[in-house]
């Protein structure tokens, strides 16, 4: 049941890890605009998350220039630290408190689309984890569908 959303970006989401990770990646089409790669949800049922994340940007302008995190109701929270340095990352543990209807996501934007994307890798919180471990902490996001899956059966 989760969305991508594709606004001016060339980006994408990789779900190829299912269901147990997730990579988001923001765009770099060069179009000198604003853009965003989003993954969204309609949350199934009222519920705490708590997920670990890693964000890395290729930006030769740093994370300033492509900020990332997560949104409740099309309310931004960034995760990405801001830096203006190439090859930045940093890595967390987030909890989220969510209700039932609420549209919950996670969001790579880019300020101008050019001299490379950010991502953001999304898992299980299972402490913070080392920004070298990008693939295996975007594991968490699916694990994350999971979870709304399974309240969606409750539902049902």
């Amino acid at each position: 049941n989760w969305t991508t959303t594709l606004t001016n970006s060339d980006g994408g989401v990789n779900t190829a890890g299912a269901p147990t990770s997730i990579l988001l990646t923001g765009g770099n089409n060069g179009s000198e605009a604003s853009g965003e790669t989003l993954f969204s949800i309609s949350v199934p049922t009222t519920t705490t998350l708590t997920f670990g994340w890693t964000y890395t940007t290729y930006d030769c302008c740093g994370s300033e220039w492509d900020p990332a995190g997560y949104e409740i109701d099309g309310t931004q929270f960034q995760l990405s630290p801001p830096s203006s340095v190439t090859g930045f990352s940093g890595s967390g543990v987030q909890t989220v408190n969510l209700v039932a209807g609420e549209q919950f996501g996670f969001y790579v934007d880019t300020a101008d689309n050019i001299q490379g994307p950010g991502t953001l890798a999304v898992g299980p919180a299972t402490g913070t984890p080392e920004p070298s471990s990008l693939a295996l902490l975007a594991a968490g996001l699916l694990g994350l569908a999971g979870l709304f899956r399974r309240g969606c059966r409750q539902l049902g």
